[in-house]
Protein backbone atom coordinates (compact mmCIF):
# COMPACT_ATOMS: atom_id res chain seq x y z
CA UNK A 1 0.00 0.00 0.00
CA UNK A 2 2.79 2.48 0.91
CA UNK A 3 4.60 1.55 -2.58
CA UNK A 4 1.08 2.13 -4.19
CA UNK A 5 0.74 5.18 -2.20
CA UNK A 6 3.99 6.81 -2.76
CA UNK A 7 3.17 7.73 -6.46
CA UNK A 8 0.09 9.58 -5.66
CA UNK A 9 0.04 12.91 -4.11
CA UNK A 10 3.47 13.89 -1.84
CA UNK A 11 1.43 13.49 1.10
CA UNK A 12 -0.58 10.42 1.27
CA UNK A 13 2.60 7.79 2.19
CA UNK A 14 3.11 10.11 5.37
CA UNK A 15 -0.26 10.31 5.87
CA UNK A 16 -0.55 6.37 5.96
CA UNK A 17 2.18 5.57 7.86
CA UNK A 18 1.44 8.18 10.62
CA UNK A 19 -2.01 6.88 11.23
CA UNK A 20 -0.55 3.42 11.26
CA UNK A 21 1.71 3.80 13.81
CA UNK A 22 -0.40 6.17 15.90
CA UNK A 23 -3.76 5.12 16.06
CA UNK A 24 -5.24 8.55 14.84
CA UNK A 25 -8.17 8.73 12.76
CA UNK A 26 -7.71 10.40 9.60
CA UNK A 27 -9.17 13.85 10.51
CA UNK A 28 -6.85 14.35 13.55
CA UNK A 29 -3.86 13.14 11.44
CA UNK A 30 -4.64 16.04 8.68
CA UNK A 31 -5.32 18.25 11.23
CA UNK A 32 -2.49 17.24 13.25
CA UNK A 33 -0.82 20.72 14.27
CA UNK A 34 3.24 21.42 14.78
CA UNK A 35 2.31 22.65 18.14
CA UNK A 36 0.65 19.51 19.48
CA UNK A 37 3.78 17.35 18.75
CA UNK A 38 6.91 17.72 21.26
CA UNK A 39 9.86 16.30 19.22
CA UNK A 40 11.87 16.12 22.14
CA UNK A 41 9.67 13.97 24.61
CA UNK A 42 8.48 12.22 21.18
CA UNK A 43 4.68 12.76 22.39
CA UNK A 44 1.70 13.88 20.61
CA UNK A 45 -0.98 15.29 22.28
CA UNK A 46 -3.78 16.38 20.11
CA UNK A 47 -6.95 17.87 21.99
CA UNK A 48 -9.48 18.09 19.88
CA UNK A 49 -10.62 14.73 19.55
CA UNK A 50 -14.04 12.96 18.17
CA UNK A 51 -14.13 12.12 22.50
CA UNK A 52 -13.25 16.11 23.33
CA UNK A 53 -10.62 14.59 25.60
CA UNK A 54 -7.06 15.32 24.93
CA UNK A 55 -5.25 12.12 23.58
CA UNK A 56 -1.20 11.51 24.39
CA UNK A 57 -0.04 9.12 21.42
CA UNK A 58 4.20 8.39 21.44
CA UNK A 59 6.11 8.82 18.70
CA UNK A 60 7.27 5.79 16.94
CA UNK A 61 10.65 6.20 15.33
CA UNK A 62 9.38 6.41 11.98
CA UNK A 63 6.53 9.10 13.01
CA UNK A 64 9.37 11.12 14.17
CA UNK A 65 10.90 10.59 11.19
CA UNK A 66 8.53 11.48 9.04
CA UNK A 67 6.48 14.56 11.48
CA UNK A 68 10.04 16.09 11.52
CA UNK A 69 11.01 15.73 7.55
CA UNK A 70 7.39 17.57 7.06
CA UNK A 71 8.14 20.01 9.71
CA UNK A 72 11.48 21.41 7.75
CA UNK A 73 9.46 21.12 4.53
CA UNK A 74 6.67 23.21 5.31
CA UNK A 75 8.06 25.95 7.62
CA UNK A 76 5.63 28.53 7.40
CA UNK A 77 2.59 25.75 8.22
CA UNK A 78 1.39 25.40 11.74
CA UNK A 79 0.42 22.29 10.01
CA UNK A 80 1.57 18.77 8.88
CA UNK A 81 -0.09 18.14 6.33
CA UNK A 82 -1.13 21.57 4.33
CA UNK A 83 -1.49 22.40 1.12
CA UNK A 84 1.31 22.87 -0.91
CA UNK A 85 0.04 25.53 -2.99
CA UNK A 86 -2.48 27.26 -4.40
CA UNK A 87 -5.64 29.37 -2.40
CA UNK A 88 -5.02 27.20 0.33
CA UNK A 89 -1.96 26.66 0.50
CA UNK A 90 -1.11 26.31 4.51
CA UNK A 91 -3.96 25.36 4.98
CA UNK A 92 -4.59 21.71 5.88
CA UNK A 93 -5.60 18.97 3.78
CA UNK A 94 -9.25 17.97 4.30
CA UNK A 95 -9.87 15.60 2.52
CA UNK A 96 -7.99 12.41 0.94
CA UNK A 97 -10.46 9.86 -0.08
CA UNK A 98 -9.88 9.82 -3.71
CA UNK A 99 -6.14 9.72 -3.69
CA UNK A 100 -6.29 6.69 -1.12
CA UNK A 101 -8.97 4.91 -2.81
CA UNK A 102 -6.68 5.11 -6.36
CA UNK A 103 -3.58 3.92 -4.26
CA UNK A 104 -5.79 0.47 -2.86
CA UNK A 105 -6.61 0.21 -6.59
CA UNK A 106 -3.03 0.27 -7.74
CA UNK A 107 -1.88 -2.08 -4.76
CA UNK A 108 -5.50 -4.14 -5.73
CA UNK A 109 -6.27 -3.90 -2.13
CA UNK A 110 -10.15 -4.86 -1.82
CA UNK A 111 -12.69 -4.16 1.29
CA UNK A 112 -10.28 -2.06 3.28
CA UNK A 113 -10.92 2.04 4.55
CA UNK A 114 -8.60 4.49 6.47
CA UNK A 115 -10.25 3.49 9.45
CA UNK A 116 -8.61 -0.12 9.17
CA UNK A 117 -5.07 1.60 9.67
CA UNK A 118 -6.57 2.40 13.19
CA UNK A 119 -7.86 -0.82 14.03
CA UNK A 120 -4.28 -2.18 12.78
CA UNK A 121 -2.37 -0.06 14.93
CA UNK A 122 -4.51 -1.91 17.68
CA UNK A 123 -4.30 -5.00 16.60
CA UNK A 124 -0.11 -5.02 16.33
CA UNK A 125 -0.53 -3.51 19.52
CA UNK A 126 -2.50 -6.53 21.15
CA UNK A 127 -0.34 -9.29 19.71
CA UNK A 128 2.59 -7.98 20.94
CA UNK A 129 1.38 -8.36 24.56
CA UNK A 130 -0.03 -4.78 25.20
CA UNK A 131 -2.54 -4.81 27.87
CA UNK A 132 -5.92 -4.11 26.93
CA UNK A 133 -6.18 -0.91 29.32
CA UNK A 134 -2.49 0.37 27.61
CA UNK A 135 -4.24 0.26 24.09
CA UNK A 136 -7.70 1.90 25.18
CA UNK A 137 -5.37 4.68 26.59
CA UNK A 138 -3.51 5.32 22.93
CA UNK A 139 -6.87 4.82 20.98
CA UNK A 140 -8.72 7.27 23.56
CA UNK A 141 -11.50 4.78 24.07
CA UNK A 142 -14.15 5.92 26.67
CA UNK A 143 -14.56 2.38 27.63
CA UNK A 144 -12.45 -0.54 27.81
CA UNK A 145 -15.23 -2.78 26.03
CA UNK A 146 -14.63 -0.87 22.79
CA UNK A 147 -11.30 -2.18 23.30
CA UNK A 148 -12.16 -5.75 24.05
CA UNK A 149 -12.40 -6.16 20.51
CA UNK A 150 -8.53 -6.69 20.71
CA UNK A 151 -8.73 -9.30 23.30
CA UNK A 152 -9.74 -12.17 20.73
CA UNK A 153 -6.69 -10.99 18.07
CA UNK A 154 -4.12 -11.28 20.97
CA UNK A 155 -5.64 -14.88 22.03
CA UNK A 156 -5.53 -15.98 18.10
CA UNK A 157 -1.58 -14.39 17.96
CA UNK A 158 -1.30 -16.78 21.11
CA UNK A 159 -3.03 -19.75 20.07
CA UNK A 160 -0.78 -19.62 16.71
CA UNK A 161 2.32 -19.29 18.06
CA UNK A 162 1.94 -22.70 20.32
CA UNK A 163 1.39 -24.05 17.63
CA UNK A 164 5.18 -24.14 16.67
CA UNK A 165 5.05 -26.75 19.33
CA UNK A 166 3.23 -29.22 16.79
CA UNK A 167 6.81 -28.91 14.57
CA UNK A 168 9.12 -29.48 17.35
CA UNK A 169 7.57 -32.22 19.48
CA UNK A 170 6.94 -35.92 18.35
CA UNK A 171 4.06 -36.99 17.14
CA UNK A 172 3.03 -39.11 20.44
CA UNK A 173 5.02 -38.67 23.58
CA UNK A 174 5.47 -41.71 25.40
CA UNK A 175 3.49 -42.33 29.01
CA UNK A 176 5.59 -42.37 31.92
CA UNK A 177 5.50 -45.66 33.87
CA UNK A 178 2.92 -45.99 36.40
CA UNK A 179 3.86 -47.77 39.76
CA UNK A 180 0.96 -50.35 38.66
CA UNK A 181 3.20 -50.09 35.21
CA UNK A 182 6.56 -50.96 36.76
CA UNK A 183 4.84 -54.27 39.20
CA UNK A 184 3.32 -55.57 36.34
CA UNK A 185 6.68 -55.42 33.83
CA UNK A 186 8.39 -57.13 37.05
CA UNK A 187 6.22 -59.92 37.35
CA UNK A 188 6.13 -60.53 33.50
CA UNK A 189 9.83 -60.53 33.38
CA UNK A 190 9.89 -63.03 36.61
CA UNK A 191 7.33 -65.25 34.51
CA UNK A 192 9.28 -65.12 31.98
CA UNK A 193 12.64 -66.10 33.56
CA UNK A 194 11.01 -68.75 35.47
CA UNK A 195 9.60 -70.45 32.51
CA UNK A 196 13.07 -70.25 30.82
CA UNK A 197 14.36 -72.38 33.41
CA UNK A 198 11.88 -74.81 33.46
CA UNK A 199 12.94 -75.60 30.16
CA UNK A 200 16.33 -76.09 30.79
Amino acid sequence: LLLAAAEGPEYLSDAIEVAENTGLRRANVLLLRKDECNFQTRMIRKTATKNNDTLSVPMTDRVWEVLKRRAAKFPESEYFFPHAEGSHAGEAIRDLKKSFATALEVAEITGFRWHDLRHSFGSRLAMGGVDLVSIQRLLGHKSLRMTSRYAHVSDEHLANQVKVLDKTLPKICPRPASKSDKKTQKRARRHQHLKSQTRS
